[in-house]
């Protein structure tokens, strides 16, 4: 019997591996998206804060709209343009599912509501979503709303950017926990980024180790239960086991088949984010 349960075991890792793969893919992700505000809190620490920022701006809400969509399990993921190679493009941040582009992002932090309103009402971020600091946006929404109010000649523009204007970067379900100006502004300083960076690195991981796990005991309680409900049907058939004591066994087995599952499974994922990825000590 103890071989047989060594092979379910590895049966069960060899699946879960496969069926969990998806949540490794986006943790990897996210360490990317950290690894680059690293590189672009190192690379403008020379240029002026407000102005660099912006940048760091969009990194910060690229990466926590990711690590919500690792939480929820979904496969929308966001991407600056500039990480891509194309920095001046007038899209900032683009969502995708898969391969599709299904949201395109127009994003302005600038230090006061009026400036950052300003910013976002340009023709030619027609139909993008608008994304701002998060705690100027109430200012900013009413702000756009006396402009129109009053008749000037962009209210067409401004009327645009209130009706796509979000205090978060967000798609369907999935969002960002928002940014403000100050903790953009605190991040261009490259050891602030590096903390920030690690934090999430640190926290996508033992997402993927506690998802992943949960997958795969669901999977090795199912197995384990499988085998234990045809082996005390069986018992039962024959007269060896009563049914309580029957009962009994196939819920055991199926607890210790969903133990064994998330143990193994956040286990190995955690020894892969480790040598891969020198968390070291926190993971």
């Amino acid at each position: 019997m103890k071989h047989e349960g060594n092979s379910y075991t590895i049966t069960n890792g060899i699946l879960a591996e496969e069926l969990t793969k998806r949540f490794t893919e986006r943790t990897i992700r996210i360490f990317d998206d950290a690894d680059h505000l690293s590189l672009l809190a190192d690379k403008l620490k020379n240029v002026i804060q407000d102005k660099a920022q912006g940048n760091l701006f969009e990194q910060l809400e690229t990466m926590k709209f990711n690590y919500d969509a690792l939480q929820k399990d979904s496969a929308l993921f966001a991407k600056t343009t500039a990480s891509m190679g194309f920095p001046t493009d007038p899209v900032d941040i683009i969502i995708s599912d898969g391969k599709k582009i299904v949201r395109e992002v127009q994003a302005k932090s600038c230090n006061s509501a009026a400036r950052s309103a300003f910013s976002l009402s340009q023709h030619k971020y027609n139909e993008m979503l608008r994304l701002s600091p998060c705690e100027q946006h109430s200012k900013i929404e009413e702000l756009l709303k006396k402009r129109i109010a009053s008749g000037t000649l962009k209210a067409d523009e401004y009327e645009q950017t209130l009706r796509n204007l979000v205090k978060t970067l967000q798609h369907d379900n999935i969002a960002s926990s928002g940014t403000t100006y100050e903790e953009a502004l605190n991040a261009t300083d490259p050891s602030v980024a590096q903390k920030i960076a690690d934090e999430f690195k640190l926290k996508s991981s033992l997402t993927d180790m506690h998802e992943s796990g949960k997958y795969a005991g669901s999977l090795g309680a199912k197995i384990t239960g499988g085998i234990s409900i045809l082996s005390e049907s069986y018992a039962l058939y024959n007269g060896e086991h009563e049914l309580g004591e029957a009962v009994v066994n196939v819920i055991s087995s199926s607890a210790k088949g969903y133990a064994t599952g998330y143990t193994v499974t956040a286990l190995s994922k955690g020894i892969q984010h480790t040598t891969s990825h020198f968390l070291g000590e926190s993971i």
